[in-house]
């Protein structure tokens, strides 16, 4: 099933940023999503699985990134790295000032991020539960989804919770 979620997401996003048919937004996006994953897999120790975006028409409405953890990581720090992470990508993109007349709805903020995070462990095996097999933030939501180990194509466990709740977990500042 993750295979089929990074096809789909890499479907979406052009081999080359410099492609003839390729817009200006696309370009940037494109940047974006790439300089991105540079400083997330620098500084987080991820390694990326997939990325992508929501441009329907044209104006740039969501960047999607996804990564692979190498752990298994806690669910306390599954979140602050999904935080910090999904705050590097907002800040690109708040401080790139060619690509704020391309956004569907300024400003560009948490809610125009998607990262998932999938939790893997020593051997690079994806994790079950008890452990938090994937996380992600998508609309300003944090979803921690567990799977069962016996059977790994139904989650054990799910849970949400809002950025404002997640962040006072984490004693991160807002």
């Amino acid at each position: 099933m993750k295979w089929l979620i990074l096809f789909i997401i890499s479907a979406f996003m052009p081999l080359s940023a410099k492609s003839p048919d390729c817009s200006r937004e696309r370009e940037l996006v494109y940047a974006t999503l790439a300089k991105s994953v540079k400083i997330i897999q620098k500084k987080y120790g991820l390694r990326a699985a997939g990325l992508g975006s929501a441009m329907p028409g044209g104006p740039i409405r969501e960047l999607v990134l996804a990564f692979q953890a190498k752990g298994p990581l806690s669910k306390d720090e599954l979140r602050k790295i999904l935080i910090l992470a999904a705050r590097e990508v907002v800040s690109l993109v708040t401080n790139n000032q060619e690509m704020q007349q391309y956004l569907y709805d300024p400003p560009f903020t948490i809610k125009n991020v998607q990262l998932i995070i999938y939790n893997h462990d020593k051997k690079n095996y994806p994790s079950h539960y008890p452990n938090v097999s994937v996380v992600q933030i998508s609309k300003g939501i944090l979803t921690y989804r567990s799977t069962d180990p016996n059977n790994t194509f139904v989650y054990k466990t799910c849970v949400d919770e809002t950025y404002e709740e997640a962040l006072q977990l984490s004693g991160l500042e807002p």
